[in-house]
């Protein structure tokens, strides 16, 4: 069975407490079911410059926002071959 962790990203500060320590799931649907979960979570946190939380502030801000137009596909797999680093020596 593949291990899926988040290694692949540098944290931005607001990531640290969702991303830390690194998580580890047996498949995709553990991922998003921990994602799903942890975001709910957040957006009952304070907003960092708001007197509110931050899903109060998301429902004030969402009449401004673009609307999505089609599905978002971010993730693209590629398996790449990583070359040996040479000596200095036998650089050309």
């Amino acid at each position: 069975m593949a291990s899926y962790h988040l290694s692949a990203f540098t944290p931005l500060p607001w990531t640290l407490s969702l991303f830390t320590p690194t998580p580890r799931f047996a498949d995709f649907s553990s991922l998003n079911q921990w994602l799903e979960t942890r975001c709910h979570e957040l957006a009952g946190r304070r907003h960092p410059t708001q007197e509110a939380s931050i899903a109060d502030v998301l429902q004030l801000e969402r009449p401004h926002l673009r609307p999505v137009t089609m599905p978002f596909d971010g993730y693209v797999e590629q398996l790449l071959r990583k070359r040996p680093a040479r000596p200095p020596s036998q650089t050309a």
